[in-house]
């Protein structure tokens, strides 16, 4: 289930020169007011070749969520990256 809260940030990465998981890892950063080095590597999350794996090769409508560092993420096949306030669920 996708959170009912209006994204915090939210990027189109097919406008961006930088892997998926750069792109992930510094919306989040913005996200939180911090500096992207100070988040732990989002492949502690996840593995970070996966989720660009699956990106790349969607053939079909596919979205990706998790929590990374304490925000609800989801990864869009269409290429946007959204980011939610940490209050936010992403629901069972």
């Amino acid at each position: 289930m996708f959170p009912d809260t209006v994204a915090r940030i939210c990027r189109d990465v097919d406008d961006l020169d930088e892997p998926l998981a750069v792109a992930v890892t510094r919306a989040v950063a913005d996200a939180k007011g911090v500096d992207p080095t100070t988040l732990r590597p989002l492949d502690r999350t996840l593995p970070s070749d996966a989720l660009t794996d699956l990106y790349d090769d969607a053939e079909t409508e596919l979205a990706v969520q998790f929590e990374y560092a304490d925000h609800p993420v989801t990864v869009h096949d269409e290429g946007v990256v959204r980011v939610y306030p940490t209050d936010a669920s992403l629901g069972d």
